[in-house]
């Protein structure tokens, strides 16, 4: 007698892919995203050419100069950006466009740019470390020290100002102890 068992195949919630497959799955990806922006993204002057922006549009305006300043395009970014805010300011446009300023070492536009940002939305926390970045390259530690103090009361969470304040207390509590000096006695 022959007997017949079907079995039948369940999906298993615990069962896991192997490295080799993961590292497979992680590798097709990285495949298709460098194709994708291979033949998606025209760099040549027809593709420049072709993208028409509306003149209404300040997220446009925005979007693009994001685009130029990750390209390096610092002064096209600028212009972009000056656009954006000329048809509705805010607050990331003045961060973005502060921090070409500072890219580009003008720092008292940054500083003026952060500080518009800032009385657009003081609730966001990067804008106070962003200036604060400034204030310590001008070496104004004192400033520095109140904006990342100011960011973290506005965001108790974001580690990257107190990490910047403890830096800058380290080094200030570095630089104001004068080395000792020290006598050699030879007997």
């Amino acid at each position: 007698m022959i007997r017949i068992y079907i079995i039948s195949h369940k999906p298993d919630s615990r069962r896991r892919l192997s490295v080799k497959t993961r590292l497979i799955l992680i590798a097709i990806l990285f495949v298709v995203i460098n194709l994708i922006f291979y033949f998606g993204f025209d760099s040549s002057d027809e593709s420049e050419s072709s993208i028409e922006i509306d003149d209404k549009n300040y997220k446009a305006y925005y979007e693009q100069g994001v685009i130029l300043f990750l390209q390096n395009n610092i002064e096209e970014a600028i212009k972009l950006y000056s656009k954006s805010i000329d048809i509705k300011p805010t607050a990331n446009a003045y961060n973005d466009r502060a921090s070409c300023y500072r890219n580009l070492q003008q720092y008292e536009k940054a500083i003026s740019d952060y500080k518009s940002a800032i009385l657009l939305d003081e609730n966001l926390a990067f804008l106070y470390n962003n200036l604060a970045g400034i204030y310590r390259l001008n070496d104004d530690g004192e400033k520095a020290m109140n904006n990342y103090t100011i960011a973290i009361t506005k965001n108790p969470d974001y580690e990257i100002a107190y990490n910047k304040r403890g830096d800058r207390k380290r080094t200030r509590l570095n630089s104001s102890h004068k080395p000792l000096s020290y006598a050699v006695f030879c007997f």
